[in-house]
């Protein structure tokens, strides 16, 4: 059954999310400190085929990154924040989104003293109702290293379901690395 969707809409004005425990809001070259900790650390960035940040000139760039995407109305990516709190703690949200298909593609990153206290499931729960509801996804796609296993565990229990496997999916210093396709209908 074929439907013509509402558009895709991604706000001018960055929004800000609120969960029970954590605020979603932009980031900005004042978190480049918190970036390069988090993206420096082999721990942190362990399923992250990217390359680990060697100074806080990359952490920048990163920062640019994720700031001009949002300028230039093809993703947006929040920054992780406790409640109450200043330090840059994360990043999450849609790291890419496909207008024609109306799709995002999602991605996140957590620092270590927020690990196995359920932060992320309240982020992915926002960030999800925010792309149904406010972008008008149909789709939001999450791929992770088959051995993430905290990582699909979380998408599993917002009820994405596993689409497959990608065998050498990525080429990354100089290993193959598999990855692993969920998705999440707004149904």
């Amino acid at each position: 059954m074929s439907h013509t969707p509402k558009p895709i809409s991604i706000p001018k004005e960055f929004p800000v999310l609120r969960t029970e425990r954590i605020d979603l809001r932009p980031i900005g070259p004042q978190h480049v400190e918190e970036m390069f900790e988090m993206r420096s650390d082999p721990e942190v960035m362990q399923y992250i085929q990217r390359p680990i940040a060697k100074s806080r000139d990359d952490a920048m760039a990163l920062i640019k990154v994720l700031m001009d995407s949002f300028d230039s109305n093809s993703a947006i990516t929040w920054g992780v924040f406790e409640k109450g709190k200043d330090k840059l703690m994360g990043t999450a949200g849609f790291w890419q989104i496909e207008k024609n298909n109306f799709r995002g593609e999602i991605g996140y990153l957590l620092h270590k003293d927020l690990w196995g206290k359920g932060s992320m499931h309240e982020i992915l729960a926002a960030i999800i109702s925010y792309g149904f509801n406010e972008i008008n996804l149909n789709a939001i796609v999450g791929i992770c290293n088959p051995v993430n296993e905290a990582s699909i565990k979380l998408l599993e229990r917002h009820n994405f379901k596993k689409e497959g496997q990608l065998s050498d999916a990525l080429f990354f210093e100089g290993q193959f690395y598999d990855s692993v396709v969920f998705c999440l209908l707004n149904r």
